[in-house]
């Protein structure tokens, strides 16, 4: 049953979620209404319309963006300033090599929004509904959806889901809330930021911090700088930290593999090392897509691929070396002992990013991975890709993430000057046996133990359709529109975000863009992505079948 509209109808289109990714959606719809009549129901239920939460322009400025002004090349919008036009605007925007903070991106998309809000252009109206939606259902008039107040909207030809992201099921979240609630402990997740300083009186306490990636990193600077500590150079020209006595009197952060994460090249000019070539690209396009023809979860002719490029940044043997790093599993980096003394791995990678010392493996390897993201998306999300190649790339993509999107050199100063400073410890950041307490957590590892009498929850849960909770997607998984590519991935959908039901049949009229689709497309958590290729295909399909 086709629920599309007739060319000569105006086109009803709901965008849930109102975000970077539904901001673009809009934008797209604005650009093309000339040619189609188009009512758009936008729903939002935070007050970020345009930005979404990520990107709320009233977080702490303590949140930055983990990418560097030199680096944020957004499209312009159809009316109004670029990005690049906005922030020279600012009186207290960084340099090209500085990180904005996260607030200062969300206001200007937020200004965008409201740009096109007021621009009235023929052929498109907008209404903002400001409710969660928390049921999708398909009548013979078209899609319906309810909010979370029970208020029923629609019918629309076109609903496109761009929610961003989910809660999910987690037993182990579960059962320390359930602790926490039975005692003194607290637990917290990380953002909002300023509701985690709220969310106790931290001064004294030992805080364990489950995570080790760049939320863990936000974390950490809310509960020291936030609370009014202080980074200082000393006269050596170190950063040293002076505490204010209201943060905790240590952090105790964990993951599962304990590994550090590299910082970014602190400068343009040295990350203009990692730079490829036009010819180089072209090759890494044609290796995924041959990998992705040869549909059996083999990544050889991309670990080839990035062999030839990386190696040479290393010695005489780079390409060598790296090809066969990639084929046992790129984990562990052989040239930075990382497994029994972190902080010294952190060290080392810091220089690197600095420029002072010969780089490894998996850094060369991961800063040309960085550089090379925009072509993978362009080879892989137009591809018709099977289920092993999506597992098989979107693994190893997740893991190059140490390698290729860690924070900023200053950040990684700051953490090693936390852990001179005895406030931060990663002496059990390897995942430790964790024991519920009466006051806590009992984290024990190596022969020691710690009692935390608080634990923030720093991991943000990956799109694992399966295990998303929120009403609406569960419903559309439930209800069998929504279908796992894979195990552990996101949604089916085709190029052009249509959703592929569980009977591999596309749905009328049902789309879904981002990290929900997770697998038919992949490196979605970027902001350019939200204003990639994937929507403009989206509005080509909907807007001309």
């Amino acid at each position: 049953m086709s629920v599309q509209a007739t060319a000569s109808s105006p086109l009803r289109v709901a965008i849930v979620g109102g975000g970077p990714r539904g901001l673009s959606a809009l934008e797209v719809l604005a650009r093309h209404a000339g040619c189609r009549s188009v009512n758009v129901t936008l729903f939002e239920r935070t007050d970020e319309i345009g930005c979404g939460p990520n990107y709320a322009p009233g977080q702490s400025d303590l949140n930055l963006l983990n990418i560097p002004v030199r680096a944020i090349d957004l499209p312009p919008p159809p009316q109004g300033a670029s990005f690049e036009d906005w922030l020279a605007a600012q009186r207290s925007a960084p340099g090209e090599d500085g990180y904005p903070p996260r607030a200062m991106l969300g206001a200007y998309l937020h200004a965008r929004l409201q740009t096109l809000l007021e621009s009235k252009r023929d052929g498109l109206t907008v209404e903002i509904v400001a409710q969660e939606v928390v049921h999708c259902r398909r009548a013979q008039s078209g899609w319906l959806l309810w909010t979370r107040d029970m208020h029923d909207k629609g019918p629309f030809d076109e609903v496109l889901l761009c929610a961003g992201h989910q809660p999910v099921e987690d037993s182990q979240i579960e059962r320390w809330r359930d602790h926490a609630r039975k005692s003194d402990a607290v637990l917290a997740p990380a953002y909002p930021a300023d509701g985690l300083l709220e969310a106790a009186d931290w001064s004294g306490r030992t805080v364990a911090i489950r995570g080790f990636g760049l939320a863990m990193i936000d974390t950490t600077r809310m509960l020291t700088e936030g609370l009014g500590g202080r980074f200082e150079t000393d006269r050596e020209g170190g950063l040293v930290y002076r505490a204010s006595g209201r943060e905790p009197a240590r952090l105790v952060p964990f993951s599962l593999n304990g590994m550090p994460p590299a910082p970014k090249p602190a400068t343009g000019a040295i990350d203009s090392a990692f730079a490829v070539t036009d010819a180089q690209q072209a090759e890494f396009r044609e290796a995924v897509a041959a990998a992705i023809d040869a549909g059996d979860g083999s990544l050889e002719p991309i670990f080839r691929v990035l062999g030839e490029i990386a190696g040479p940044k290393l010695d005489k043997d780079g390409s060598d070396r790296v090809h066969d790093w990639l084929c046992e599993g790129a984990e562990d980096d052989p040239d930075v002992p990382d497994d029994q003394h972190p902080a010294e791995a952190m060290r080392l990678y810091l220089a690197m990013a600095h420029g002072e010392a010969a780089l490894s493996v998996g850094y060369a390897t991961g800063q040309v991975w960085r550089h090379l993201q925009n072509d993978l998306r362009k080879a892989y999300n137009p591809a018709e890709k099977s289920a092993a190649t999506a597992g098989a790339l979107i693994a190893f993509d997740d893991g190059m993430k140490r390698f290729s999107y860690g924070p900023p050199a200053e950040a990684t100063a700051r953490l090693l000057a936390l852990i001179d400073a005895g406030t931060l410890t990663l002496r059990r950041v390897d995942d430790p046996d964790i024991e519920l307490v009466g006051s806590g957590w009992r984290i024990a590892e190596n022969g020691g133990a710690d009692i935390a009498t608080a634990m923030v929850d720093s991991v943000l849960a990956g799109p694992d359709l399966a295990n998303v909770s929120s009403p609406l997607v569960s419903g559309l998984r439930d209800d069998g529109y929504l279908v796992p590519l894979d195990e552990k991935l996101g949604a089916r959908t085709s190029a052009g975000g249509q959703v592929v039901d569980a009977d591999g049949r596309p749905v009328d009229g049902l789309s879904l863009l981002g990290r929900l689709a997770n697998g038919s497309v992949i490196a979605t958590d970027s902001v350019h992505d939200c204003f990639g290729a994937a929507v403009e295909r989206w509005a080509a399909r909907v807007l001309c079948g």
